[in-house]
């Protein structure tokens, strides 16, 4: 079922009260019918497998990241006793997993954070059997930093700590502001080969000297040295018709005039 959904059941006599019945609300034989509404539950979890510590999510977060091994994270938490009385608690702590800075407990809540994603909230209870005497923790994780090592060594001595989103990106960058992504990362690597092609004339004046009979070789100059324009094959290159070769050496042909002066000559 999901959240919110409503069923209904139907069983049937052997299944409910039988032959007996329930006098005087359900007599003999009947058949029940239950209406069901799922309105909440809470999820578990058993973190190391054995029962000593189950963790209940309150909250789901969001994104997709989660905590790694050695990373830096923010939380708020509340460590309860069994007795009901508070011996712990911090709000906006900066903890880095793995530091052991909680002592016995540290390796509870790494365990839990490492699964966790950012805005999530949950309650950890241990066991009263086991190692950590049980209490209940609950925790949240506010924030995820995205760590990274600067030093010159690489031993961590300097580090570099960014702040994450609820979707996983850094902070300073998103999507698409590398060179080369993007809408304007495309543009910038097409437009070299738009240049390379030889495009000196406009593409009307183009198609007018074409229907001229005028050849253009210096577009079959320019395609040729672009290394991002593929050269035609044959078959499909532009033939000259009705002598028009011979019309680019006539300097009384209109459109060879015009080719002229736009090549300065």
């Amino acid at each position: 079922m999901h959240k919110g959904e409503v069923a209904k059941f139907m069983l049937q006599p052997e299944f409910g009260y039988g032959e007996e019945g329930s006098p005087p609300k359900i007599p003999p034989n009947a058949a029940l019918v239950f209406t069901v509404e799922l309105i909440s539950w809470v999820e578990k979890d058993d973190l190391f497998g054995d029962g000593t510590v189950v963790k209940s999510l309150i909250e789901e977060g969001t994104g997709f990241d989660k905590p790694k091994k050695r990373g830096e994270v923010r939380i708020s938490f509340k460590v309860t006793a069994a007795d009901g009385t508070v011996t712990k608690e911090g709000s906006g702590c900066d903890y880095a997993i793995g530091s052991g800075e909680y002592g016995p407990l540290s390796k509870v809540v790494d365990k839990a954070i490492l699964g966790m994603r950012s805005g999530e909230k949950c309650c950890l209870k241990c066991a009263e059997d086991s190692a950590y005497g049980g209490v209940s923790i609950e925790l949240a994780l506010e924030e995820l930093y995205d760590v990274v090592d600067v030093s010159v060594m690489k031993d961590r001595s300097v580090l570099k700590k960014k702040l994450k989103d609820r979707r996983g990106l850094s902070a300073g960058g998103g999507h698409g502001q590398g060179h080369g992504e993007g809408r304007g990362g495309g543009r910038r690597w097409r437009e070299p080969a738009r240049r390379a092609e030889g495009l000196h004339l406009h593409r009307r004046q183009r198609r007018v000297l074409r229907r001229a009979g005028v050849r253009l070789h210096g577009d079959e100059e320019g395609r040729a040295s672009s290394p991002h324009v593929r050269e035609p094959p044959e078959s499909l290159r532009p033939r000259a018709r009705g002598g028009c070769a011979e019309r680019e050496a006539d300097a009384d042909h209109p459109g060879a005039l015009r080719l002229q002066e736009r090549r300065g000559l």
